[in-house]
């Protein structure tokens, strides 16, 4: 089995298809990474450290100035609420987790938004323009799926692409489960992201 990349410092990464896999947009594959999280994905923060699991979705140019853009936002603590992510065109993708629209108010929204596209506009390589869309899996709440474009094909099957990703590698924030006796005493932060 070949070693998995290191893409960033600050992301592991458990899965990586180097080269398209299957016949679905224009070259679309994907990797897995995955980072502490401090802060929920509705911007508020966790009590405890926990992990945040999310894929990158790549076109066919792999282009890996994606990470560059995606440690900026974990750095600003903006990456907790992102399942999904990619590059297409020259535009940064995000899936949101749904439970973003259900429990934030339209202002964190508004402010979220802000902020991921003063990231993305402001990278020393390129001026991206975002688009943000939502992902929910669970089909005894809702499923939905508004992929924003983040791949170029037929809305079913891209839809279908996206949650077996899902599926097969739980996305998203979940507790820290520690092994072989770790502590799991981290000191939480005190405030919410987007307190006055």
């Amino acid at each position: 089995m070949a070693d998995l990349p290191t893409y960033s410092p600050f992301f592991s990464c458990l899965y990586d298809e180097a080269a398209p896999v299957g016949n679905i947009g224009r070259g679309t594959h994907y990797s897995i990474l995955e980072s502490a999280a401090w802060i929920s994905p509705t911007f508020s923060p966790l009590e405890r450290g926990h992990v945040h699991r999310f894929a990158v979705v790549w076109d066919e140019d792999h282009d890996t100035r994606v990470i560059d853009a995606l440690e900026r936002i974990y750095m600003a603590g903006l990456l907790s609420s992102v399942l999904f992510a990619g590059e297409r065109k020259g535009t940064l993708f995000l899936l949101l987790a749904r439970e973003v629209d259900r429990i934030c108010s339209p202002s964190e929204l508004v402010k979220y938004r802000h902020a991921v596209l003063n990231i993305s506009q402001g990278l020393e390589f390129d001026s991206w323009p975002t688009e943000i869309g939502r992902f929910e899996a669970d089909i005894k709440r809702e499923a939905y799926v508004d992929p924003a474009g983040i791949i170029h094909d037929n809305q079913e099957q891209v839809q279908i692409y996206l949650r077996n990703i899902h599926h097969l590698w739980k996305l998203g924030v979940r507790p820290y489960d520690p092994k072989r006796g770790t502590s799991n005493t981290f000191v939480a932060p005190t405030q919410s992201l987007f307190s006055a």
